[in-house]
């Protein structure tokens, strides 16, 4: 029987030995069992780092404090207990028996969405559902692999992408359990505001290019930018979700874990990245050269930034049709439909907006973006620690008024029958459980 990716414990060879003797006793051949075996590890090892650097900053701060020792001991045994957490919770085995649903919040690009409840420490998290029958090519499993990878990757490095909790999966399904951001997602806030003054669209956009940067640093690109993705927490301040059809550069040479897709700064704009040739996206908001099947690089992104800021100025995406087959016309045509109404956005809010609408040689980058003047009273990197320009109105942690009701009622129905548990794990499917570090299942 293939492994249970929970029982890592079970799958530590002991001696060279005993590596053969799994390596017989699940049937898999060697580069997948060291491949298992060497994901499993670098989790390992990372958690031990980041375990230390907790140590070590309390230590920092308790020598800097002027407390007395036995008030220092306190914090000592309170670190100490929060790690004790930390394990309990990453040798926790999480099913769907540990979740309430309580209600649908929407579709991804490969599966549904809820709102569920922890049964013992009552947080809110958003699940993802998708259906393995669903899965039907290594294509398709690729894409939720690295929805997963880019999700694990943000961990708690960076505030621009939504968390993944946990993944675990059953015999027909495959569940993502993320932070629940109360807020909802820019298209309702759209609706509901109608148009955003523009010193609202610069600070949202300013925060959305942050997200962007952050995706592209990690060699990948989104492809679905639009906001729906563009989820907003309870301060008011967004996360960039729903990586289902995002696309890695992977460098020649590199691993294909997260950290081996990161390429920095020198590296960007080399030729040796592997382009992707493939119709994905949603139509208001795809990039010219994503309909034609060129190659796709990090300016489709961009392109879809700069049909979000003129939507939120002007009210409405650029290339918008009430007929819905004759957006993609007006996207390949950009340079007759692009039109801007006139309305009050500002000279220097349209002088961006066209150098983000355009031929995909031509767009800016994400650092020209930030050094525009329509930025210049941004400082990207304190951007999170101001307050929002619009707080979203929730009573509870598990309010869901920021939804869109018509697209929570569209939610099917799923199968979470207990005829599902069985957790046989093919090889399709290895090494897809995971916990994250935080203690949220403790």
């Amino acid at each position: 029987m293939p492994p249970n990716d929970d029982s890592t414990r079970t799958l530590v060879p002991q001696s060279p030995a005993h590596a053969k003797k799994l390596r017989g006793r699940f049937n898999f051949p060697p580069d997948v069992t060291k491949k298992y075996l060497e994901t499993m590890y670098r989790k390992t090892l990372m958690y031990k780092d980041e375990r230390e650097k907790r140590q070590q900053k309390l230590e920092e701060e308790l020598e800097k404090s002027t407390l007395a020792e036995k008030d220092k001991s306190q914090f000592r045994k309170a670190l100490l207990q929060h790690e004790t957490n930390l394990l309990r919770g990453k040798r926790s085995k999480v099913t769907m028996d540990n979740f309430i649903v309580i209600s649908g919040l929407g579709c991804g690009a490969y599966g549904q969405v809820y709102l569920v409840q922890h049964k013992s420490n009552k947080k809110h998290f958003a699940m993802k559902a998708i259906k393995k029958d669903n899965v039907i090519n290594e294509k398709e499993l690729q894409r939720i692999r690295i929805e997963r990878d880019i999700m694990i990757a943000a961990e708690d490095c960076q505030p621009w992408i939504v968390k993944m909790e946990c993944c675990f999966q059953d015999s027909k399904n495959l569940f993502f359990i993320m932070e629940y951001m109360v807020g909802g997602d820019l298209l309702n806030l759209l609706i509901k505001e109608g148009v955003f003054k523009e010193e609202t669209a610069i600070f949202y956009i300013a925060e959305l290019v942050n997200a962007v940067e952050w995706i592209h640093s990690c060699g990948f690109v989104h492809r679905d930018i639009k906001p729906d993705n563009v989820l907003i927490d309870g301060r008011g301040h967004i996360k960039v979700a729903d990586f289902g059809l995002a696309s890695s550069y992977k460098y020649l040479g590199n691993d294909d874990s997260p950290q081996g897709r990161n390429f920095n700064a020198q590296n960007q704009g080399k030729k040796s990245y592997h382009r992707y040739h493939s119709v994905v996206g949603t139509p208001n908001y795809i990039a010219p050269e994503v309909l034609q099947a060129q190659e796709i690089s990090r300016a489709c992104d961009i392109w879809s930034i700069g049909v979000i800021l003129y939507e939120m100025v002007y009210g409405k995406p650029p290339f918008y049709s009430k007929n819905v087959e004759e957006v993609p016309a007006n996207i390949r045509n950009w340079r007759q439909t692009l039109e801007f109404p006139p309305k009050k956005a500002s000279d220097q809010c349209k002088e961006l907006i066209q150098k983000l609408i355009c031929d995909k040689e031509y767009r800016l980058t994400i650092p020209e973006i930030k050094e525009h003047g329509l930025f210049k009273k941004i400082d990207f990197d304190t951007i999170r620690e101001l307050e929002a320009p619009i707080k979203p109105t929730f009573d509870t942690e598990g309010d869901t008024r920021n939804f869109d009701a018509q697209a929570i009622q569209e939610v099917s129905n799923f199968d979470f029958s207990s005829e599902n548990k069985s957790e046989y794990i093919t090889r399709k499917y290895m090494n897809f459980t995971y916990v994250s570090n935080r203690g949220h299942f403790s």
